[in-house]
């Protein structure tokens, strides 16, 4: 007696829709996605350093059918790696790619830590004055309560 859910039906009930949004992605994840296509080619390479190595007798045609695989694992991975490359160069912000001894890096790493100080006071301002305005709420039902 045979199982319906046995046999293989060529679609995968499973396997979602991958769909890759590099936009929400950070640098760090798209590294990885890099390295791992970095991996993939070592690995090809791997492959094909092996099937070269047992193939010494063959034809060039057959060796070139054997190789075909890993020549276009190679290829797919290299082409994704670039694209990986060009992503993390558009989000890379600009003064980052300059040299940490420039003049303009300072001034503008400088300018950025300001700009960051100034939000910070701003925000400690803004919760100090709410918790001064709760303590004289408080302050003012209690005096009431009190009279």
């Amino acid at each position: 007696m045979r199982s319906a859910g046995t046999r293989k039906t060529g679609a995968s009930r499973s396997k979602k829709s991958e769909v890759e949004d590099f936009d929400a992605m950070d640098i760090d994840e798209i590294n990885g996605l890099a390295k791992q296509c970095e991996d993939e080619i070592a690995e090809a390479e791997r492959g094909k350093r092996q099937v070269t190595k047992k193939a010494k007798n063959s034809t060039q045609l057959n060796l070139k059918k054997d190789l075909a695989p890993f020549n276009e694992a190679i290829k797919f991975y290299t082409k994704r790696q670039i694209m990986f490359m060009e992503i993390i160069d558009l989000k890379t912000p600009f003064y980052e790619k300059m040299p940490k001894d420039n003049q303009f890096y300072k001034h503008y790493m400088n300018s950025l830590q300001l700009v960051n100080m100034q939000k910070m006071l701003a925000d400690t301002v803004e919760q100090e004055k709410s918790i001064f305005q709760n303590a004289l709420f408080e302050l003012k039902e209690n005096d009431e309560i009190a009279n």
